[in-house]
């Protein structure tokens, strides 16, 4: 069996990286009865020509893996400041993937918001969502699975595409803290998307500084037992959290929230002070939060938690959200109801 021919990312340690044990990419499957392959397409690419409209490279060789080495060129040439970092991730992957003669768990990350038309796939089971990759962040080791890789019906650019997904979304969980794949979908729609009238190489750029400016996703389903840290960015006054198994990695989710929270002032996030609070959260919401402020006329937000400091920050973000940046001010000083 061959060897893979990726790698995630200069792993550094389990705090940094997270704790999910899943993460992996996701692929459309049409399928016939006995569960042969008729036709497929990445999530990925699927959204790259279905919601953003563009269109997609038509490789010069068929081989995954060079197809892959071709797009590393290109990022190279056209996004230089990400060469170094993607090429060392795409290096080490190499070396911790294997392939599997099974069916893979549902990483249940991705927050697909739709699917291939039903006309698109006349097989009685329609279109189905199937795991191709899974990495283990705690392990450093991915699988992937192998019949779908061997696959003729499976095209060798929703191979490579595969490949790209596994590094920018290995190397945007490193370092921004994403806890699913949406922004990595979209960056590898860029990536692989053919720059023309409709989408420029100057457009293309812009775009993936856009996608990297915003709010990292926030997993909505954070661990059970795990801790919740929040701090204000001190010159936006826009409330920022994140989440861990441990106080440690819910303090360092919360920073680069905040830094990363598309505000060029990040670095009042830097040296939060007391200005940070960290807590334990349940299983259940249990606790629930109103906020009150004055912008016309007096309203107020609501928000429920399953701690008294997740219940707070919750109502803090609505209130943030509701006021906008010139308001902002307007949900710091009160105080909040709470029980």
């Amino acid at each position: 069996m061959k060897a893979f021919l990726i790698s995630l990312l200069l792993i550094p340690s389990a705090a940094q990286a997270g704790d999910k044990v899943l993460n992996g990419g996701g692929i459309w499957i049409c399928e016939t009865a006995d569960l042969q392959v008729t036709t497929s397409v990445l999530v990925d690419f699927y959204e790259a020509e279905n919601e953003f409209k563009w269109t997609l490279i038509q490789p010069a060789h068929q081989d995954p893996q060079q197809i892959a080495d071709d797009i590393l060129a290109s990022v190279r040439t056209k996004f230089p400041q990400q060469g170094d970092p993607w090429s060392a991730v795409l290096g080490e992957m190499r070396s911790h993937f294997d392939f599997v003669a099974g069916e893979l768990t549902l990483a249940e990350d991705s927050n697909y918001r739709s699917k291939p038309l039903p006309s698109l796939c006349r097989t009685s089971g329609g279109w189905q969502y199937r795991q191709f990759a899974n990495w283990d962040d705690r392990a450093n080791h991915g699988i992937i699975r192998d019949d779908y890789w061997q696959s003729p019906q499976i095209s060798p650019l929703d191979k490579a595409g595969l490949v790209w997904h596994e590094v920018v979304y290995r190397w945007l969980r490193v370092n921004y803290g994403d806890s699913d794949s949406t922004r990595a979908r979209e960056i590898v729609g860029v990536l692989f998307a053919e720059n023309n009238a409709q989408f420029t190489l100057a457009q293309a750029q812009a775009r993936l500084q856009e996608i990297l400016t915003r709010k990292p996703p926030v997993d909505p389903r954070p661990p059970v037992g795990g801790w919740i840290c929040a701090l204000q960015n001190q010159q936006s006054n826009f409330w920022f959290s994140g989440y861990g198994p441990d106080q440690d990695t819910a303090r360092q989710h919360a920073m680069t929230a905040c830094q990363d929270g598309g505000d060029f002032m990040g670095f009042a996030c830097n040296n939060p002070g007391n200005g940070l609070e960290c807590g334990a959260v349940g299983s259940e919401e249990k606790y629930t939060c109103t906020i009150n402020y004055h912008r016309e006329q007096d309203k107020n937000v609501t928000a429920s938690g399953r701690s008294m400091l997740e219940a707070r920050v919750k109502a803090l973000q609505a209130c943030n959200e509701a006021v906008g940046r010139d308001g902002s001010w307007l949900c710091q000083s009160r105080e909040a109801n709470c029980q």
